[in-house]
């Protein structure tokens, strides 16, 4: 990026799915390492899923519960096949994972420390989801502490929870503190109570053929199979079953609606959540779990034909995934462009160089694409974060945002802010006390 000198520019987006990703561009090209990826974390998803289910409704519950999660309308369609995006894809896997955790609490001291793991994995997988999820997790220890009257519960969950908190604070402390750098229309235009799922606002849809008629089928079938389910546990009463996950799935349903716009204008960092259709990751969740009580447990042929064929199905979209890789494009401008892009290590567009007025961000933003892959100054810009050598200062065209003085002022310097340095020592900290604890513990436990 930039040149040869690294992103400078602030990227606020997740880094965990790119440290998982990165291998796969050992064995295969940029774009089908994406692929790869995508399936990979898909796959962990539903491990993850099946760790946390299985505890509830047993195997065969929990292999249904796994199974579905990895197929799930806005799993599968939305955040893999239309979308792409690998942060939410990641967030898939630690979800079940904390909840895993979470059921351990009291149990076993280490599931305090993985329990922290598991949500800083999620924060470092992406922020937007995390914010979503946040409530859920706290409400289900909650009801664990409460269920078992055990103090050593609640005890346990503040602890990870202080813990989980410190191990984000690298990624997180600059992502809340330094979002002046990023274009402010995105925040404007992007705003919760603009993008519901059956509004007409929503300005996202255009950057993606029919992606507002995608969305609402999607959302569509997974909001009818999810009241099936709660209905069909209610007919058959089974109402104790719905007492959590019922109320989880309709609450966060509730949340895709013009009725919760109150609380999506309430809170400030909700807007960070952008579209409330995110949500549908949680619902997901819950329908899953509702579907397993109502099927895994009680007909162990019908969880093996409904799972042979979600199996059948998804392995049929792995293939075509795998096949069209090369078709799909990952950014919403020409195949040109895009594979010039890749080439070029170009940074995200949505950042702004210093020196540039908001106003003129977004044509200075569209000429840089349209360059031809002969010139090479584009990706030569005026980041905050950069200095020039020996307190040279860094001249910027306002009308391109380039460095104009970029080789009198060679070699040139990043300079970390204060919040970065204090968040990477906080999660320094907090990373060495829980491999201090889980070492400890195994060897205690030995």
């Amino acid at each position: 990026m930039n040149a040869g000198l690294g992103g400078a520019d602030f990227y606020f987006y997740g880094p965990m799915p790119f440290y998982i990703g990165a291998p796969f561009t050992l064995i295969a090209s940029e774009k089908m390492a994406v692929v790869l990826l995508s399936w990979c974390m898909c796959l962990l998803s539903g491990l993850a899923m099946y760790r946390f289910a299985r505890t509830h409704v047993g195997l065969h519950g929990g292999t249904l519960a796994a199974i579905l999660y990895m197929v799930a309308p806005y799993h599968l369609i939305l955040a893999i096949m239309t979308r792409n995006v690998i942060g939410e894809q990641a967030a898939f896997v630690f979800i079940p994972l904390a909840l895993a955790f979470a059921d351990q609490l009291g149990k076993s001291p280490r599931a305090m420390i993985w329990l922290a793991l598991a949500f800083a994995g999620l924060a470092y997988s992406h922020l937007a989801t995390t914010l979503l999820f946040s409530p859920l997790l706290v409400i289900y220890c909650l009801r664990r502490g409460v269920q078992a009257k055990g103090a050593r519960i609640l005890a346990e969950a503040v602890c990870a929870g202080i813990l989980g908190v410190l191990l984000t604070a690298a990624y997180v402390l600059p992502a809340l503190t330094l979002d002046e750098m990023i274009f402010p229309s995105f925040w404007d235009a992007l705003k919760p109570a603009e993008n519901f799922l059956f509004s007409k606002g929503g300005k996202l849809s255009d950057r993606v053929p029919n992606f507002r008629l995608i969305l609402r089928l999607a959302a569509g079938a997974l909001l009818v199979i999810t009241v099936s389910i709660i209905l069909f546990l209610a007919i058959t009463g089974r109402q104790r079953h719905l007492r959590f996950w019922g109320v989880v799935a309709a609450c966060y349903i509730l949340l895709n609606f013009e009725i919760s716009a109150p609380l999506w204008n309430a809170v400030g960092l909700f807007d960070r959540i952008q579209f409330p259709w995110r949500s549908l990751s949680i619902v997901e969740l819950g329908a899953e779990m509702l579907a397993a009580y109502a099927i895994g447990p009680f007909s162990r042929r019908l969880t093996v034909l409904i799972g042979t064929l979600v199996l059948v199905t998804s392995t049929g979209l792995l293939t075509f995934g795998v096949v069209t890789y090369d078709r799909v494009q990952i950014m919403s401008y020409s195949e040109e462009v895009e594979e010039f892009a890749i080439t070029k290590r170009w940074g995200p567009q949505e950042y702004r160089p210093s020196c540039i007025a908001q106003s003129q961000l977004k044509a200075v933003n569209d000429n840089i694409l349209q360059r031809s892959a002969t010139e090479d100054d584009q990706a030569k810009f005026a980041f905050e974060f950069l200095v020039g050598a020996d307190g040279q200062a860094l001249e910027c065209d306002p009308q391109t945002g380039l460095i104009e003085n970029y080789d009198a002022v060679k070699p040139v310097g990043v300079h970390r802010p204060s919040v970065e340095v204090w968040g990477n020592t906080l999660t320094l900290l907090a990373l060495a006390i829980s491999l201090a604890g889980l070492i400890i513990l195994r060897i205690r436990r030995t």
